[in-house]
């Protein structure tokens, strides 16, 4: 019978874990002997037939070993230990059961692929009873799917096998899901022909490339995400900003905050004017107009009477007085704003150019803001800045008060000397709803602290201001001038 069964390949001594290779060579060799009928053969006859069976190779590693006994060469039993000291290292049983504690389930693999591993790992951790609860244990925190994590931990007692039989359970029904959604959306690829588009509207003779054919699965729709045009996540060739103009540069098929246009020369006059803010635009009745600073200027030969207003950082037409110099004079638009010193806006029509001349021969070109007829029909307001150029206001830097010769001081002494104080307590009032703020210290450089405790005691000294240790709901900063 033994001569119909194979011996078992030659033991390769190339490549990792060589004691791996050794266990599984025992093994083989074991089941030879019983198949062949041979454990009860002689010693010298089971260790011929292994070193046979190991191959040339393994014959200069077993020519090395020491025997206490010189017959012990020829003992089965004896040869095997001596390969096993050669073959397995010794074990280190923190770093294999740390290498079991930290094994995860990756990525495609099968729960029995998984609990296979760990079987292995755990059988030289020497858990002895103990190595079900810990694999259960260690598989059920490795898991890739948190529900089936959860589910478990819910079950609370549970065994290793009935582990196995939910995760086993639930990896047929993903398996069969799978399978389903993949019959019922298989899509026929080659039906789907591409195209190109010439995007006429974006005038940049650029390329988009699009799908066209039977495209209708659900699973295969293409989803783009943070589009470059509308900063959404939208499906492929359904942009919302598709045809819509943008509000910055007033281009086409992208929305303002996506745009990336830069501006031009010729733009930045008109895209960078802000709101200017016009003083009185219109005549109170009950006010003394004598008060008021009114000018005539002759203005395209036309004379008119303006208010001079410093508050207005710009020149303010009436629609009225404008038709009354030129009705053809050309308005331009424009996206300046006007707003009065309480907030409201002031509708513009446009701008325009007019010469404006005075009595001395000063003859400017001015652009002037036309408003709408609503506001004062009879008055035209020259803002600060040609206020300034004609000469009509004059800014005034220094004042020649000397102080010294007041002797305000030396006058009422008493004043200036000590800390004032006021005679009596001052009750600080607070709103019924009020809620305390409690403000974060700043930062003082370090080489100001000196000063400042020295300034913070001088203030206690003097009472003016009092030390708190305790908790307090209000706290301000100091600020060091």
């Amino acid at each position: 019978m033994s001569e119909h069964i194979s011996l078992p390949t030659s033991f390769d001594l190339s490549g990792s874990n060589i004691a791996e290779k050794w266990k599984l060579f025992k093994q083989r060799f074991d089941i030879y002997l019983m198949a062949s009928n041979q454990q009860t053969c002689e010693e010298k006859r089971k260790v011929a037939l292994m070193l046979h069976c190991l191959g040339s190779e393994i014959l200069p590693v077993y020519n090395s070993f020491e025997f206490n006994k010189v017959n012990d060469a020829a003992k089965y039993n004896a040869v095997i230990n001596k390969f096993d000291e050669y073959f397995i290292p010794k074990k280190n049983i923190v770093y294999e059961q740390h290498m079991l504690f930290t094994r995860d389930q990756k990525t495609g693999e099968s729960i029995d692929e998984y609990v296979k591993e760990l079987r292995l790992l755990a059988a030289s951790c020497e858990f002895g009873e103990l190595i079900d609860t810990l694999i259960r244990g260690r598989l059920i925190y490795g898991l890739i799917d948190n529900k089936i994590k959860e589910r478990l931990l819910k079950e609370g007692n549970i065994g290793l096998e009935k582990v196995l039989d939910v995760c086993r359970s639930d990896e047929v029904v993903r398996k069969q899901m799978s399978a389903r959604n993949n019959g019922t959306n298989n899509c026929n690829v080659e039906e789907i022909q591409k195209f190109k588009k010439y995007d006429h509207q974006t005038q940049r003779g650029k390329q988009i490339e699009e799908s066209k054919g039977k495209y209708n699965c659900n699973k295969d729709v293409k989803i783009i995400n943070n589009c470059k045009r509308c900063g959404r996540n939208h499906k492929i060739n359904n942009c919302p900003a598709y045809g819509k103009m943008c509000n910055k540069y007033e281009k086409l098929n992208h929305f303002a905050k996506q745009c990336r246009s830069t501006k031009s020369e010729s733009e930045i006059n008109e895209i960078e004017e802000e709101e200017f803010c016009i003083g009185v635009v219109s005549e109170n009745k009950n006010s003394n107009s004598d008060k008021d600073w009114i000018v005539k200027l002759r203005t395209n030969g036309t004379e008119i009477r303006y208010k001079i207003d410093t508050g207005a950082q710009g020149n303010v037409l009436p629609s009225e007085i404008l038709k009354r110099i030129n009705p053809q004079v050309l308005i331009e638009p424009t996206k300046a704003k006007l707003s009065a010193y309480d907030g409201n806006n002031i509708e513009v029509l446009g701008k325009c150019k007019l010469d404006i001349e005075m009595g001395n021969g000063n003859k400017r070109s001015c652009e002037f803001y036309v408003v709408n007829a609503q506001v004062d029909k009879k008055k035209a307001i020259l803002g600060l800045q040609d206020s300034v150029k004609f000469g009509i206001v004059k800014r005034l830097l220094e004042t020649d008060e000397n102080y010294e010769n007041l002797n305000i001081t030396k006058e009422f002494d008493h004043v200036f000397e000590g800390v004032g104080c006021r005679e009596g307590n001052y009750e600080i009032k607070l709103k019924d709803n009020f809620v305390p703020i409690a403000c974060a210290s700043r930062k003082i450089p370090f080489s100001l602290e000196e000063p400042l405790k020295k300034e913070l005691n001088k203030l206690c000294d003097l009472q003016i201001i009092e030390k708190v240790e305790e908790f307090t709901e209000w706290v301000h900063p100091i600020v060091i001038a």
